[in-house]
């Protein structure tokens, strides 16, 4: 519960910022850091574990490297998507690199899936909320977004909302999106699932979610064999040895990073900014076969 010193939630944007969440990170949790979203009258309305515009990412050297290698645009998939945090933040990325020129957006075709499909419903109403409580703790991401995108663009692309504490997200991004309840898990066993160009997949935040361990390097195994070639996965800052891997080889003890995983199925790894990773599948694909 919100406790009693937070008082009105109809006043929480002009009188209860407890902060902007400068310095704020979710570095280990990621994911698992639940949030609870309430509406105007107090009443909660979800649990939420994503944000818009996460630290863990720089959005901005993101929008860049989509613009520079995807000139004429392409698509971009966003597995476990929440409550649309990500591709909105991946969309303002964009604008940010092009100095807010919607026409290079709308290159781009977005397509967001969560296994929740009543998150998926939610995502459709482009409600998404700036405001969030963890352990009776605030985070007010209104004046980030106004500090990235202008103030401006931001009363452009996010509208007061009535029903949440939060915003409504503009036609102008939720019609670029293409919200549906889907598992990449099943989706990268498709031969045909992504298409003849080359793409996005954007996958950091539900990694370690996938059980057995095994089926993570399956997963991997799918991207590589069934993405187009010069596609791209992006894993964020996901690239530390909290994942335990099917690994036969004693010396390995079962443990391996999302960089060795990557990389042994034939994935070469780049940066976004100074140590988010991506992964580029190459022209010519070796992959490794687990036996």
């Amino acid at each position: 519960m919100i406790n009693s010193s937070i008082g009105n939630i109809n006043n929480m944007h002009n009188s209860i910022i407890v902060s902007n969440n400068k310095g704020f990170k979710d570095k280990i949790p990621f994911g698992t850091i639940m949030r609870d979203v309430y509406d105007q009258s107090g009443k909660l309305r979800y649990k939420n574990n994503s944000r818009i515009l996460r630290e863990d990412m720089n959005w901005n050297a993101y929008g860049n490297i989509l613009l520079k290698e995807f000139p004429n645009g392409c698509n971009i998939h966003i597995s476990a998507c929440s409550d649309g945090g990500e591709v909105y933040s991946t969309m303002l990325g964009i604008l940010k690199a092009s100095n807010f020129d919607y026409g290079k957006l709308k290159k781009f075709r977005f397509i967001a899936s969560d296994i929740d499909s009543a998150m998926v419903l939610r995502c459709k109403t482009g409600e998404i909320s700036t405001v969030t409580t963890h352990n009776d703790i605030i985070y007010d991401d209104t004046e980030k977004l106004k500090e990235f995108m202008g103030e401006n663009n931001f009363k452009e692309y996010f509208l007061p909302s009535s029903n949440l504490s939060g915003y409504t997200v503009s036609p102008k991004l939720t019609n670029l999106v293409d919200f549906r309840k889907a598992d990449i898990t099943e989706d990268a066993t498709k031969k045909d699932f992504f298409g003849k160009g080359k793409c996005v997949v954007m996958f950091r935040n539900a990694w370690p979610y996938i059980k057995p361990a095994e089926n993570q390097m399956k997963l991997a195994l799918n991207l590589a064999e069934n993405l187009p070639k010069g596609s791209m996965v992006v894993t964020g800052e996901f690239d530390t040895d909290l994942f335990r891997l099917y690994d036969k080889s004693p010396q390995r003890n079962g443990a391996c990073g999302i960089s060795e995983l990557m990389t042994r199925v034939g994935f070469e790894r780049s940066y976004i900014g100074d140590d988010q990773n991506c992964y580029r599948l190459p022209e010519k694909k070796d992959l490794y076969k687990i036996k």
